[in-house]
Order: structure tokens, then sequence, then C-alpha cells
């Protein structure tokens, strides 16, 4: 049997509209840890990895593994249909094939019941390696997404490169270029800060439609974290809550013969 109960429900609305921007369908894996989910986009350029933790519930019930197959549209219709205040609790039996969805106000005065098909999805996990990253930047989860949004009107791929200097991302397009310039603006403290831990200088080229994507998830927090290294994927990470999860997306870099 597996039970878990969400009192803010609005957490969990913005958890599927981080994931369903990339992914159709996939696994949620429950153990006693909690939920975790790692799925690839069609194309195969972009991985997702989600984990929110048994804290995040209250209370928190799983008496064995369970792996629930879940088409993502679907779980986000249903999802929206909550209020965002609304308490959420999800179950499913150990054998069964539905995953259950109860939405209740915060006053005891509405509920609504949902039952969900369960999907048998052949997936594998994909072997993260550990990573000494070149260099790690953290800021304001809007400003990563006003770049995104801004430099996808002049070209199809983003150039990232960081050195001493700080922070640029540039796009060179048939008509014009634009570039946008970052530099540490204090010790991470204030979440306006933009921080830039560098061991060596790096320069990739990433798909801007793909940093679009990741953006859907600016809700969840108020800063992002960007890992580069040459010849590795990026890493986009976006915690979730006070340490009760996070949400990654790694995406490969074009290499510099692509259009």
């Amino acid at each position: 049997m597996f039970e878990a109960r969400m009192s803010d429900s609005s957490v969990m609305k913005r958890l599927m509209e981080a994931i369903t921007t990339l992914i159709e369908d996939g696994s949620f894996d429950v153990s006693s840890k909690g939920l975790s989910l790692q799925a690839m986009d069609s194309s195969h350029v972009a991985l997702v990895s989600m984990c929110l933790r048994n804290e995040a519930f209250d209370p928190f019930r799983c008496d064995r593994n369970l792996s629930l197959g879940v088409q993502f549209k679907q779980m986000s219709k249903i999802i929206k249909c909550a209020g965002n205040n609304d308490v959420m609790t999800m179950k499913a039996e150990d054998d069964g094939d539905v995953l259950n969805l109860v939405f209740e106000s915060s006053n005891g005065e509405r509920m609504s019941e949902f039952a969900m098909k369960l999907t048998d999805i052949d997936s594998e996990q994909v072997g993260i390696p550990e990573t000494e990253y070149s260099a790690i930047i953290k800021m304001p989860s809007s400003e990563f997404a006003r770049v995104c949004r801004d430099l996808s009107n002049f070209g199809e791929s983003v150039t990232i490169c960081v050195t001493k200097d700080g922070l640029k991302f540039s796009v060179k397009g048939d008509s014009s270029n634009a570039s946008m310039k970052f530099s540490q603006t204090g010790s991470g403290d204030d979440n306006n800060d933009v921080t830039i831990d560098l061991n060596d200088p790096c320069t990739l080229t990433f798909a801007v439609k793909y940093l679009t994507h990741f953006c859907k998830a600016s809700s969840l927090s108020e800063r992002v974290t960007l890992s580069l290294s040459n010849d590795n994927p990026l890493v986009v990470e976006y915690k979730i809550g006070d340490g009760l999860g996070h949400i990654r997306y790694y995406l490969a870099p074009k290499m510099m013969d692509d259009d």
C-alpha cells in the first residue's frame, strides 16, 4: 500500500508543469524515501530527474517499493482540478493498476476524487556519473528565464561562456546577434545574488528551446543552479521547498559542427 498526503497541492501542480513540458510518460519510483523519477525526452537529448522526499508528505506510507507508470498529461489535467490550498492525497495498492488522487479543501467542505489508470512503461535508469564541474552558477530563476526567453527570439542555439570575467549568454542569429553578461553580485545569501564558482573556464552551446522548457520549473524555486563542464551535459537544478527535493534537467551540448 502506498499513501502520501501533501498539505499544499500547488507544489505538485508546479512539478507536473515542469515535467510535462518535456516528458509524455514515465514511472514514479516509490520507496520509503519518497518519490523519484528519471525519464528522457523523445529525442533523447534531455533527461529529467526528480526527487520528492518523504518529508514533503504527512503522512507518508510505502509498504514496499512500487513503480507507478503515468501518462503525465493526464495526471496534469487531474491535478489542475485541485485548488491551490487543497490537501492532496495519492493512493495505490501494491498490485493495483490505478493511482487514486483525492483533493480536499482546507475547510473540509469539498472533496474531489479521481482514479487514473497506470501504464506499463519500459524504462531504464540512466547512470549519471559523478562529475567535477568546471563552473557552478547560482542565480535568480526569474533572471535565467528572462535570458532564455529573450535570446530565443534571435537564434536556435545559445552559447554559455564562463570565465574569470563572469558569465555570458550569447546567440548568433541570421540577421542579428545578442548577448547578456553577468558578474558575481554577492555571496549567495540574497536570492537576487549571482554567484560563480569557477575552477576552469568553459564554453558550451545548447539548443535554446530546451533551456526555455526547463524554465517551466522556475515557479518551484527562486534560484536555479547551472553546472557546466566542457564536453559534459549541462545540469539545471531547481530545489523544491526547504530540502524537500529537487528537479534536475540534463542537456547534452551541441557539437561545433551542428547547425
